[in-house]
């Protein structure tokens, strides 16, 4: 079996990105740092190598072992151990609910941890499932209760946000719990929905914390309905099957080009930035200008940057 070997600059990644304690890893920094995202991409590329130590949909998949290393990173966590929960759903990364709410925990800006408080009679679904087989002959556990059984029965969760004295408290019923991939659901639904009860609540109270991570029961498909049908045509109405015909087989319009990012129009949106998201935004364009102009851009950046903390510091101390 092939060993995967690191160099010295690898293996301290982690910890040279995780002592900038001042930039907590700002991916817009890290983006305009050619030596750090090289080191990056060189750390995705060996994970892709992986046998054992990464799931199979990311083996030689350098691009998605750097975004969940980049995501790792942002979390102060082991990019190996966040990739062993990670799974494929309708071609979209998705992310195991027992990491996510481990995220929130460790990095939702609150006082204390978030709490729980079950509600309703839960004896009339606890230990209530079967044992069935599907169609490859493989057991699994499904409910055996009554849907009027999982009437009332609910999760309290809340959690007090750092410079706040009332806690946000968020309810969820079990009755809201439409998807339910996991066979736990089955053998212990009080647990399953105090995780979709954190979700839940940091989506609606910290939405930064876990902003474009899902798990899986969030990335089901959902059926498009095509609410203005085009009217019918009558198959003996020969006059309006030519004209349909006719529109069809019409040159259609040529789309305007997108306009080339130019140097000006980054360091105007650079300016114009009322927060570090919009910030982070910029970055995306600015991939497309020449090394030079690049070197412009990051200044730009980082000033703003800087003004904006500055910014919100001195905003804080006057709440305070």
């Amino acid at each position: 079996m092939m060993s995967v070997q690191l160099s010295d600059q690898e293996l301290s990644l982690l910890s040279a990105v995780q002592d900038n304690t001042s930039l907590a890893f700002d991916v817009a920094t890290m983006m305009f740092n050619p030596d750090l995202m090289g080191r990056l991409e060189r750390f995705a590329e060996l994970m892709a190598t992986g046998k054992s130590t990464i799931p199979a949909h990311l083996r030689g998949s350098p691009g998605d072992c750097l975004a969940i290393t980049i995501q790792s990173m942002q979390w102060r966590m082991n990019p190996h151990a966040v990739a062993q929960k990670t799974h494929l759903v309708n071609g979209t990364l998705g992310y195991e609910a027992q990491l996510v709410n481990a995220v929130v925990t460790a990095m939702a800006p609150t006082k204390d941890r978030i709490n729980y408080e079950w509600f309703g009679d839960w004896h009339k679904v606890i230990g209530k499932f079967a044992t069935r087989q599907n169609g490859s002959g493989k057991s699994y556990q499904a409910p055996n209760w009554k849907p009027e059984d999982e009437q009332g029965l609910g999760v309290r969760a809340w959690a007090t946000l750092k410079g706040e004295d009332e806690p946000r408290v968020l309810e969820l019923l079990l009755t809201q719990a439409q998807v339910r991939n996991s066979t736990l659901w089955a053998s212990d639904p009080k647990q399953q929905l105090a995780y979709l009860a954190v979700k839940r609540w940091a989506r609606l109270h910290t939405p930064d914390v876990i902003m474009g991570v899902y798990t899986p029961d969030e990335l089901e498909p959902v059926e498009e309905k095509n609410i203005n049908p085009p009217p019918s045509v009558k198959a003996g109405s020969r006059t309006e099957q030519l004209r349909h015909k006719l529109a069809a087989d019409a040159p259609q319009e040529p789309k305007e080009e997108d306009e080339p990012v130019t140097l000006d129009a980054i360091l105007l949106k650079i300016e114009h930035a009322q927060s570090e998201r919009e910030l982070t935004e910029v970055v995306a364009d600015a991939k497309h200008l020449k090394n030079s102009e690049q070197t412009k851009a990051r200044k730009a950046y980082k000033e703003q940057l800087i003004k904006l903390r500055a910014l919100e510091s001195s905003e804080q101390s006057l709440d305070e």
